[in-house]
């Protein structure tokens, strides 16, 4: 389970630092959660302001978790000395709203496409924005082919105000 947050450490501050960690699913609910069973992968260190795009913390993280899973690697513990292979995956995530938006490339909740489940407008700017219209069933869903095109589009972008043109048109990062 990969864990995603953002705090404070200082009283007297108000920037913040992002922690990603893991925890093992296998292991009883009792502990799995305790600090020596918990394993920090990332820390995103204070900024000025928190990073819009947090893939260059989250790609290492995706890399090694391909490769726990295929093909998985080999571990030599005291009943298998010889080793033995072992496999994991990411089963779920856990964060709050905005670091939900950031893990999943999701812009700000005051954007355009300010639902990460559909592709309704919210028009309007930050603090005026029009949340009104709530007939989901014409509201079109968000979808993964459309996701994975978005990130295409902007990565095929030939410089970043195009890259940034295209976040907000299509409300992906």
């Amino acid at each position: 389970m990969l864990n995603i947050d953002w705090f404070q450490p200082y009283k007297d501050r108000k920037n913040s630092i992002g922690i990603v960690y893991m925890a093992n699913l296998n292991l009883p609910r009792s502990i799995r959660h305790k600090r020596d069973n918990v394993i920090v992968v990332s820390i995103i260190p204070d900024f000025d302001h928190e990073p819009k795009d947090i893939s260059s913390y989250i790609d290492p993280i995706v890399d090694q978790m391909t490769k726990l899973w295929n093909p998985g690697v080999m571990v030599n513990t005291h009943t298998q000395p010889e080793g033995t292979k072992i496999k994991a995956a990411l089963v779920c995530t856990s964060a709050d709203s905005p670091a939900t938006r950031k893990l999943s490339g999701f812009l700000g909740h005051s954007a355009i496409y300010g639902c990460t489940k559909c592709k309704h407008r919210f028009n309007g700017k930050v603090g005026e924005k029009d949340y009104s219209g709530f007939d989901k069933s014409l509201w079109p869903k968000r979808t993964y082919a459309a996701h994975t095109s978005a990130v295409r589009q902007q990565k095929a972008a030939k410089n970043v105000t195009a890259r940034k043109r295209l976040e907000s048109e299509l409300g992906y990062r």
